[in-house]
């Protein structure tokens, strides 16, 4: 695991997710988060999330684009957009 999040966080590094490497948080705030990304990138992203949700942790994300997790609950605003 430390090995994968060096890794991320080179990967992310001037990125606003790589301060989510730095220190433990246990509510990520994300708007795309994976917009920029490469599929390699969006796939690292999916299982740092994961792990994130697997130890406890919630995550609030503003996505236009599927990802490769599944949310617990799923707010579509385009009802609310006219």
């Amino acid at each position: 695991l430390g090995r994968l999040l060096r890794n991320l966080g080179r990967f992310f590094l001037g990125n606003s997710l790589g301060g989510l490497l730095n220190r433990p948080c246990p509510i990520w705030l994300l708007d795309e988060p994976a917009s920029a990304l490469d599929v390699k990138g969006q796939t690292l992203l999916c299982a740092l999330m994961k792990e994130h949700l697997s130890d406890g942790g919630a995550i609030l994300a503003a996505l236009h684009d599927p990802m490769e997790i599944s949310p617990d609950i799923e707010l579509d605003i385009g009802a609310f957009v006219s």
